[in-house]
């Protein structure tokens, strides 16, 4: 299982290291526009409710992510150097790897898991090795938001 995290974690680890390129600020401004539609950043890509209600976390998997949600908000990412966002991206990734090894959860729970880690874990993966701000507001996005899903 660890194989397979890795594997997506390397594939889309290649599409994002370009939002902390030289050229991100003016690839930004090239797509806001005035007419740029609303996003609801309270949503994650592919994911959905259980029947609209949240997935049911197993106490470990609920405790590591609470456990990362503070490593993350303990820290002001805007003032944050790049040897301090690659030091919280080192601690995340322990954490994650905890996760991943003592899951229990199963079926449809899992599955949405599974969804939310694809996101997160190119994300964190981005952080740990390149440090830079915006890697760390995908981490801190999907921290903040995996608890519109899972309980």
């Amino acid at each position: 299982m660890k194989s397979f995290f890795s594997l997506i974690a390397i594939l889309a680890m290649s599409f994002f290291l370009i939002s902390c390129s030289d050229n991100s600020d003016e690839i930004h401004q090239q797509h806001a526009t005035p007419d740029t539609v609303d996003v609801d950043y309270s949503k994650i890509a592919d994911m959905m409710l259980n029947n609209g209600k949240k997935w049911q976390m197993d106490e470990h998997t609920r405790s590591i992510l609470a456990a990362m949600k503070v490593n993350i908000t303990s820290l002001d990412l805007s003032s944050s150097t790049t040897e301090e966002l690659q030091a919280l991206g080192n601690k995340l990734t322990l954490q994650l790897d905890s996760l991943i090894q003592g899951c229990t959860m199963v079926d449809a729970e899992h599955d949405q898991l599974h969804i939310f880690l694809t996101g997160y874990i190119p994300a964190l993966n981005e952080l740990t090795e390149t440090g830079c701000i915006e890697s760390a507001e995908k981490v801190n996005y999907y921290l903040n938001n995996y608890s519109n899903y899972f309980e």
